[in-house]
């Protein structure tokens, strides 16, 4: 089984679909226990998910806007670069504005 965990432990509400995959098995057994069967199912489609890995990357400043070096989401000329890439979910390097 799998049980990679990656939080982000300042702001836990940017990493929506960050979850970790034992508290998950947890919860669908104890709320499946009356679907006999179903639980295997759900076990074997959790655990053959891919693990998440937090991607860290810096903001590229240029003229107009700021780009994302890991994917290349840019923020256009109105958007302030924040800690992690709202497009991939980069977590940003410190010193990445200057």
């Amino acid at each position: 089984m799998q049980d990679e965990v990656i939080i982000d432990i300042e702001n836990p509400q940017e990493s929506g679909d960050l979850i970790n995959r034992k508290a998950v098995l947890q919860a669908v057994s104890e709320g499946c226990q009356e679907l006999r069967g179903v639980y295997g199912r759900c076990e074997k489609l959790i655990n053959a998910l891919p693990p998440v890995t937090q991607k860290s990357g810096k903001w590229i400043h240029f003229a107009q806007s700021d780009d994302c070096s890991e994917c290349g989401w840019s923020t256009g000329k109105y958007i302030s670069p924040s800690k992690y890439c709202p497009n991939c979910g980069a977590r940003m390097e410190s010193g990445q504005n200057e």
